[in-house]
């Protein structure tokens, strides 16, 4: 509803409803970076850290890969997850979950999530059946503190097959990724089975229509979901475009523009903004608001459209900018259009007005991160020049083709290009006269030595030595920096990879070397009892059991719970014992595993399987 003062956390949406656990979920998104992706999981399991500064330890970030790899699927924009600052050893586990779409043109641009529940069976509780959501939002899958919008679908997953165009258009968006899901998972496939016996209660601004639009690369565009002609037409995007200001302003006799400063002056054309800022049309700018770090917050991302016609008003809420490339079928892009809806007038004064009256003869006051606009000379500044140059390059370098090929006789993993590249290395030459351009595994960024010259593809591959079975990740960290300015950006692609054979044996290799005796006894109980992993000193919330005072020895691992604890918690959650049992098998050639508690889980496990079966013949 645009409330400001009641702004809703993304998160919240995504965990799941009281009484349910997470079956399976898809996100999209442009741009990605870990710090978010790892919060976004631990919402999943209902587990995020207590620190505002995001997950406390690695061991969460475990907790939730764990849990959550074989059920959760991110598509990105190829080249668009975000290098970070300092690599920790837990995120080449993200090649499990993160999966790229690369377009031969434009961008993969939405912003969707559609997760599915189920709900936790306790002894003797009714199946309640599954809880399906559909988020479609601007927001990207990173730490940005701009200013978003979402509009969130909730339904039950019943028996019987449920009708809709909603439904319908969701489950044809979903199943354009599944060539992209190339690990041959079938999370896409059952959400869009989910999705087909979802019956949603839609709230009362979207009783008269809600549709789910969207276009991909060389299909029909989103323009032709625009109205022809109306009354007030109302524009919120941070990126507009001159082609798409005239088509509206061709279309509606009264337009409200919400943009950011500079775009607006961009615009190359001082008659088309004279007319947009004259007569009954408003023209207003967000001005993003300074952090102590020397960030800004609070700047524009949001995408918004309202439109009237006198009787009837339709919202517009997703991904697409005010741009051609986002509305004519180049981007891929989703948006939500519902009726009701809500008016202009409501969105202005929620976001724009202040809650004082206007002074006489004068116009209601603007709230404080709103002003109206005022055209000012654009000059790029060398600064400006080069980020631009760089961010050209990266895209450029993102398109490429990427292969990985792994020698373990030799420990050693070798880096090729794609052939079939025209023009290639006249293009290349013409980057590293402007920009230095590196590369290394992202298991192997921890020092600039590690960084390779990307150049080195061209003379046939690059090879990086002493890669151990844990080092094994498909992602590749390239660096771009300005030769002039020091200018410098990293970013993260995939490089199709031969990993598959030893990713299991990745996986617990890295598990023993990040997890202490004390952390996955924390661990397995988190699992058990989805909370936060937490050291043994910090308090106990409410509900977890206690770990007792004895050592720290392995064998101890459940001898103070009560074994209903252990039955209630894999009866409500069956899935636990799996989860359990794939961590118990990556240390099952260790010591901290004694034979005591093998006997004990085996039995546990043997008993909890044939009271299934007895429970399902009756």
């Amino acid at each position: 509803m645009f409330e400001a003062t009641q702004r809703q956390n993304l998160l919240d949406l995504l965990r799941p409803p009281a009484g349910y656990r997470l079956e399976s979920a898809v996100g999209t998104t442009y741009s990605l970076d870990f710090v978010a992706l790892t919060t976004a999981l631990l919402a999943f399991v209902d587990a995020e850290a207590e620190s505002e500064d995001g997950p406390s330890s690695h061991v969460d970030s475990l907790q939730a890969i764990t849990r959550l790899a074989g059920r959760v699927r991110v598509f990105v924009n190829r080249g668009q997850v975000l290098g970070p600052r300092k690599v920790s050893r837990v995120t080449v586990l993200y090649d499990r979950i993160v999966q790229e779409v690369a377009l031969p043109e434009g961008c993969f641009h939405p912003k969707v999530w559609v997760a599915y529940y189920r709900s936790r069976k306790g002894p003797g509780a009714p199946d309640r059946g599954g809880v399906l959501r559909v988020i479609c939002t601007s927001r990207n899958l990173t730490i940005s503190q701009s200013w978003e919008a979402f509009v969130a679908c909730e339904g039950r997953v019943g028996n019987s097959k449920a009708t809709g165009s909603f439904n319908k258009e969701v489950r044809e968006f979903l199943k354009r990724l599944i060539p992209y899901e190339l690990d041959g998972a079938s999370i896409v496939l059952q959400l869009r089975d989910a999705l087909a016996k979802t019956t949603f209660d839609f709230p009362k601004q979207f009783k008269i229509e809600c549709g789910f639009l969207w276009q991909w690369l060389g299909g029909e565009g989103l323009q032709q979901y625009l109205p022809p002609f109306g009354r007030r037409a109302l524009v919120v995007s941070p990126f507009v475009r001159k082609s798409f200001l005239q088509d509206i302003l061709s279309r509606f006799d009264r337009t409200v523009i919400i943009s950011t400063q500079r775009d607006l002056d961009a615009i190359a054309d001082d008659l088309l903004m004279t007319r947009l800022c004259s007569g009954k049309n408003r023209v207003y700018v967000v001005s993003p608001a300074d952090t102590d770090d020397g960030e800004t917050a609070m700047g524009l991302h949001a995408k918004v459209l309202i439109f009237e016609d006198g009787k009837n008003t339709k919202t517009l809420l997703g991904s697409a900018n005010a741009s051609t490339s986002a509305w004519r079928g180049r981007n891929c892009e989703a948006v939500v259009r519902f009726a009701p809806g809500v008016s202009i007038d409501h969105f202005c004064d929620r976001f724009v007005f202040a809650d004082q009256p206007a002074k006489p003869g004068g116009r209601r006051p603007l709230r404080g991160w709103i002003e109206e606009y005022r055209r000012q000379p654009l000059v790029e500044d060398e600064e400006e020049q080069a980020d631009r140059c760089v961010q050209e390059i990266c895209i450029a370098i993102s398109r490429l083709g990427l292969f990985a090929k792994y020698s373990p006789e030799v420990r050693q993993v070798t880096i090729t290009l794609d052939e079939a590249i025209p023009g290639l290395p006249t293009a290349f030459h013409s980057w590293i006269s402007v920009c230095v351009v590196e590369v290394t595994l992202l298991s192997k960024f921890h020092s600039e030595a590690v960084l390779r010259p990307f150049g080195d593809l061209l003379e046939g591959q690059i090879a990086f030595d002493d890669v151990g079975i844990a080092d094994l990740t498909e992602f590749l960290i390239l660096q771009v920096t300005h030769r002039k300015l020091g200018l410098q950006r990293r970013f993260i692609v995939k490089a199709k990879g031969d990993f598959a054979q030893w990713r299991d044996e990745r996986d617990a290799q890295l598990l023993q070397q990040l997890l202490s005796q004390d952390s996955l006894r924390a661990f397995l109980r988190a699992i058990l009892f989805d909370a936060p992993v937490r050291p043994a000193s910090a308090p106990r919330p409410p509900g977890i059991p206690s770990t007792g005072s004895g050592g720290t020895a392995i064998a101890s691992l459940f001898s103070e719970l009560p074994i209903e604890d252990v039955i209630r918690s894999c009866t409500e959650d069956a899935s636990r014992i799996e989860e359990i049992n794939r961590i118990l098998r990556a240390f099952e050639k260790t010591e901290w595993i004694d034979d005591g508690f093998r006997r004990f889980w085996a039995t546990f496990v043997a008993a909890e399987a044939q009271a299934r079966e007895m429970t399902a013949h009756g």
